[in-house]
């Protein structure tokens, strides 16, 4: 991708936010449906208990509205949450009881991801990307970088992502007309309006699918355990979800979560590779 591209599709992002971020969280139901939501919950819980500290630093890449900073926060993390738009960190403050609630757990930057990765000393316990990496240019060079900044033992969470390459049954067909026609149905009847916008580069990634065999040996290079691997569907309504999910074995989505090891883990590991 040359630098022109990777520029174009920084910019929409910024654009494109910009006007989603008043609506964002009813424009991206598929998100935040009792069903995914109650998903994402559980994969917190599920990290949560994989880090022995008491007071663990997260940061959320492409926080957006806070679906993922949020719930961090409420499970006693520290978390530094970074977003290319202001609008949308801004409606993420707006979501909290008060001005000065997590003062001291939490720090929201505005800013082009690659920029921060490479001032950023601090080292994270987790580090997550939700409906994120399909926006970034060059998606598997940030993740190998992001690693960096990962404590020995620390978690990679990556989630609500397009799988490559796959065919969409009748079955997805059929739920996802469903699922629009209802969903329109219902922004008309609350006289919602939805902004004009074009996709083309914002969700450049998104057309293809992620290369999941890149990110995934990118991972076990840099010496991460995969933990979590699921391939799921996503609608507006989480009960089509849920119906969907247990129908339906053609799946388009995917969650990740990894955990880098610890230096001894790695010394066994090279122990064990000289052996054989």
């Amino acid at each position: 991708m040359d630098k022109h591209l990777a520029q174009r599709i920084k910019t929409e992002n910024i654009e494109v936010h910009r006007k989603e971020a008043p609506l964002y969280d009813t424009l991206h139901s598929e998100i935040f449906n009792f069903y995914e939501q109650k998903r994402t919950i559980n994969d917190i819980i599920f990290i949560a208990k994989q880090i022995s500290k008491t007071k663990p630093r997260a940061l959320d890449i492409g926080c957006g509205t806070g679906n993922l900073t949020l719930k961090f926060l409420e499970r006693g993390f520290h978390v530094t949450g970074v977003d290319i738009t202001r609008e949308m960190i801004d409606v993420l403050r707006s979501k909290l009881r008060s001005k000065n609630q997590y003062d001291d757990s939490l720090k929201l930057i505005e800013c082009d991801i690659d920029t921060f990765i490479s001032s950023e000393t601090e080292k994270y316990d987790v580090i997550a990307f939700s409906s994120t990496l399909h926006h970034l240019p060059f998606y598997v060079e940030t993740l190998y970088k992001c690693i960096n900044l990962l404590n020995d033992g620390g978690i990679v969470y990556i989630t609500h992502e397009p799988l490559p390459g796959v065919k969409q049954n009748l079955i997805w067909k059929m739920f996802a007309k469903i699922d629009s026609l209802l969903f329109y149905l219902i922004l008309k009847l609350r006289g919602i309006k939805i902004p004009r916008i074009s996709y083309i580069y914002s969700d450049y990634h998104a057309q293809k699918g992620l290369d999941i065999d890149r990110i995934i040996e990118n991972l076990i290079h840099e010496g991460c355990e995969i933990l979590k691997f699921e391939k799921y569907n996503v609608r507006k309504f989480g009960i089509l979800s849920l119906i969907e999910n247990k129908l339906n074995s053609s799946k388009t989505m995917f969650k990740l979560i990894a955990r880098k090891s610890n230096h001894e883990m790695k010394y066994e590991q090279k122990k064990k590779e000289k052996k054989q």
